[in-house]
């Protein structure tokens, strides 16, 4: 799956060179479905709403795991983006800041449930391949945070890797 990953990530980069231009970013909102691999080594996926007006970006959504002996059972995504490019060009970067609350399970076969909460800091960039169509790649790092009734709590170090396809939907222009 890691190797997928990688070999997806590497295309992208490539993209930019094949398509190239710029464009004033808009205020828009959208949609944004993805899937990430964790730390846990468990894949999930994430349907996101967000909001843009300028170089920033709010989003929220919810996660579910798509395979099986997941320790995640759903969670709740929030984030905020800061795009340093004031113009928005094919190949976007953005830095990110993800706050992540999960229902999970202490390990895969495990029967006792808690509550996690994963705090992250990453970088990524999209790839538009129309002005509302877009690819999303992104990379993180953080904190998680752990409570479980019986085995109590504990902190552990987080880590994300998440590719996607949004749809972005203009309302008005700056």
């Amino acid at each position: 799956m890691l190797k997928k990953i990688i070999y997806i990530s590497f295309i992208l980069y490539l993209l930019p060179i094949i398509n190239n231009g710029q464009d004033i970013r808009n205020k828009t909102t959208g949609f944004e479905i993805s899937l990430s691999y964790n730390y846990l080594e468990e894949s999930k996926a994430h349907f996101l709403f967000n909001i843009a007006k300028r170089q920033h970006e709010f989003f929220i959504g919810t996660e579910f795991p798509f395979t099986g002996n997941c320790c995640s059972l759903f969670g709740m995504d929030l984030g905020y983006k800061f795009y340093p490019n004031k113009s928005k060009s094919v190949f976007d970067l953005f830095f990110q800041y993800r706050l992540q609350a999960i229902y999970r399970k202490l390990y895969s076969r495990s029967t006792e449930k808690g509550f996690s909460v994963h705090n992250t800091l990453g970088y990524g960039f999209n790839v538009f391949l129309s002005n509302k169509l877009f690819l999303t790649h992104s990379f993180g790092l953080g904190i998680e945070k752990s409570w479980f009734r019986k085995s109590g709590n504990f902190t552990d170090f987080s880590l994300f890797i998440k590719l996607g396809v949004g749809i972005n939907i203009n309302f008005s222009k700056d």
